[in-house]
Formats: C-alpha cells, structure tokens, sequence
C-alpha cells in the first residue's frame, strides 16, 4: 500500500513539473515573435508603436493579489502598461498564447521582446517604472 501512494505521489510531482516546464518552453518561444492579431476591443489598448507591458492575471490566483495593485498604479500613470483580467480577456489570454497567471508580456515595436511566467522581474518593472 506504501508503494502505490509513493508512485502516486511522484507521478503528481511529475506531472506538475512537465507542465511547469512546457508553460515556460512555450512562453520562452514567444520571445521574438511578432504580436499576433488582438481582439478587436482590445487591440486600442496596445499602442502600435513603442513599448508595451501585458499584465496577465486572474482574480482566484494567490500570486496575483500581490503583484496587481502595483501593476494597476503603473496602468493609470503610464501609457503602454496594461492590466488583463484572464476571466473578462480570455481571447488576448489566448491569442498570446498565456497559460498560466501571473505572465507578463512585453512588447517593442509590435515584436515580444519578453515573456515571463510568475513574478514580475524587478528589471522588467524598472524599464516600465523610469
């Protein structure tokens, strides 16, 4: 009996780690990549020329609730950064590809020039902050 609830556990910890592992492969493959066609009423949001942070987040998710408000300052006094509840913009969620909250997406010129799954890196939030 211990050995069935030991293989059951690695198999979790394994199955966990392979998704953690292809959510971060396919974020790292963005990098580079010309931004994909928005949805219609959102696209104004990114402007076409310049930098631009996305800001993906969900209301449930634990790491979220910390990073969001700081996010949320820079949105309302900084032109290109912006804030994507995943629940209310599932189609730009999905059109950049983003599995997994918090992932911030940033953008150049229309060309991802970034794409990080979980905490903001301070040098990310030191270009959109200065």
């Amino acid at each position: 009996m211990e050995h069935v609830i030991l293989i059951g556990v690695v198999i979790v910890v394994t199955l966990m780690l392979g998704s953690q592992l292809l959510v971060r492969q396919r974020a790292k493959r963005m990098t580079g990549a010309p931004l994909p066609a928005l949805p219609a009423d959102f696209s104004g949001r990114v402007p076409a020329t310049g930098r631009a942070l996305l800001y993906f987040f969900s209301p449930s998710c634990a790491a979220c609730r910390a990073i969001t408000p700081r996010i949320r300052v820079l949105e309302a006094t900084r032109r290109g950064v912006v804030a994507v509840d995943v629940t209310i913009d599932s189609g730009v969620a999905q059109a950049l590809g983003v599995m997994a909250t918090p992932s911030t997406v940033e953008i150049d010129n229309g060309v991802i020039t970034g794409f990080h799954v979980g905490a903001i890196p301070a040098a990310v939030l030191a270009r959109f902050t200065s």
